[in-house]
């Protein structure tokens, strides 16, 4: 019985060391892939962080790219995100708020 009571505790701290850690990088690298296809301009992310309890996310250093021009499009300090917890291992993530912090937009026609 302690046998399996340890397993299990191994179990869930990996698993949430993964997530917190190594899940972040993932997403991470996700989000600016589709967003960079969806806007078709290159997007960079300096740092993505996920509270999967809390249901907070927090992206730093967001800037997107201008297309034809030297420059941003848009840089963005900080977004502090609040979903919903029932939604973040689902497909479709759901937002409940967006504060956003620090936005520069240069476009040039």
């Amino acid at each position: 019985m302690k046998k399996i009571l340890v397993f299990f505790l191994v179990i869930i701290s990996l698993f949430y060391i993964l997530s917190e850690f190594i899940g972040d990088r993932i997403i991470k690298g996700a989000l600016e892939t589709n967003i960079s296809n969806v806007l078709d301009r290159e997007t960079n992310i300096k740092d993505l962080k996920i509270n999967y309890r809390n249901g907070d996310a927090e992206i730093y250093g967001l800037q997107i790219k201008n297309k034809n021009f030297n420059g941003n499009l848009l840089t963005l300090k900080k977004a502090y995100l609040k979903l919903n917890t029932s939604s973040i291992f689902s497909n479709n993530v759901e937002i409940e708020s967006v504060v956003l912090d620090g936005i520069k937009l240069n476009y040039y026609f």
